[in-house]
């Protein structure tokens, strides 16, 4: 059996399969549509508690193209988000057995093998390798695999993981090539794009700080790429979270600022999101917790220090470290101005 989501990423910049999804009187494919546009309708707003409406690869595929339209890149990173948790369900669901996972995998582009003897997936290295930095916790660290013939062995749960993140990367990727004319020419006789704006404009984005008055030099560059990921909808990982909320608050941010700052992401819950930021501050756990070390950073793959000068010196080992030698530095080259002016 497969399920619902037999996806093709390949069949989302395909303009021949979208314009008949979009123009065909089919009445599967007006229901499609349909779909499609109440699932928008419904993320837009995260503090709705109505039950989602049901989807599948065809209404998923009309709603990316119409958010292309819509051009707010949280709301379609929290659409490919959400079809990604309803994959993951889908394939954790105890209806499917081990072959039509090993079938819907293999429908994605990913080659698991499924051993029906030991009940473990065998998956090929890079593909797992693509996936994986993607995922916060030790156990899926490579060096964490167990290991036959160069293809990583996985339990049911971590090729769900797998597979959900492959779902996303591939949906981003294919998204990102459908070209602004195309997006414009299928959608030109759209007449409710021009009220999915608004409506996102005063639900969806409600009280997202504007971040335009903080000032990132100080920031090391790990912070500066969550703090950036999270404007451009982004999902962050646990660890990226926590290591931002921390960080924020250690170097003065406001409670509420930093719970704004989460209002572009994806999964945006106002009562979970302030919930865990005040466990981190410490205002209800009456633990201040600081940002990890940089060398948990990057054994989960959330190092970004690129080629800035003061992140490669040996001996810094924390983001805290990095902000305080740069804010030093700012603070010792403005007394030197005032000194000069006297």
């Amino acid at each position: 059996m497969i399920p619902l989501y037999n996806f093709k990423p390949e069949k989302i910049g395909a303009i021949g399969e979208i314009e008949n999804i979009f123009r065909s009187h089919d009445p599967a494919m007006a229901d499609a549509r349909k779909r499609g546009q109440e699932i928008i309708y419904f993320l837009i707003d995260s503090e709705k508690n109505e039950n989602p409406p049901p989807v599948d690869c065809i209404s998923y595929y009309y709603s990316l193209w119409v958010l292309k339209g819509v051009n707010e890149n949280p709301l379609l990173t929290r659409t490919i988000n959400y079809h990604r948790d309803v994959l993951e369900k889908l394939v954790m669901d105890e209806k499917l057995d081990g072959d039509d996972i090993e079938t819907y995998a293999e429908s994605m582009g990913l080659s698991a093998e499924f051993d029906p003897l030991k009940e473990v997936f065998y998956l090929p290295l890079n593909q797992f390798v693509s996936c994986n930095s993607r995922l916060s916790g030790s156990r899926y660290r490579l060096s964490y695999q167990l290991f036959r013939n160069g293809d990583v062995i996985l339990n049911r749960e971590t090729l769900a993981k797998i597979m959900r993140e492959y779902f996303v990367l591939n949906s981003i990727k294919e998204v990102h090539k459908i070209r602004e004319e195309d997006a414009l020419s299928i959608l030109q006789d759209i007449d409710y794009i021009d009220s999915l704006k608004e409506l996102y404009k005063v639900v969806g984005s409600r009280g997202i700080l504007d971040l335009g008055s903080v000032d990132f030099k100080m920031f090391p560059p790990c912070i500066n790429e969550y703090i950036s990921q999270m404007r451009d909808g982004v999902n962050l990982p646990h660890m990226a979270r926590f290591t931002m909320v921390s960080f924020l608050n250690k170097v003065g941010m406001p409670r509420d600022d930093i719970i704004s700052l989460f209002k572009t992401a994806p999964d945006f819950n106002e009562r979970m999101t302030t919930y865990q930021v005040d466990h981190v501050t410490g205002n209800i756990s009456g633990t201040e917790y600081s940002p990890p070390k940089c060398s948990v950073l990057q054994s989960n793959h959330l190092c970004y220090k690129g080629d800035d000068r003061l992140c490669n010196q040996e001996w810094l080992k924390h983001p805290l470290q990095y902000y305080s030698i740069k804010k030093r530095a700012v603070m010792s080259q403005g007394g030197a101005q005032t000194s000069s002016r006297k």
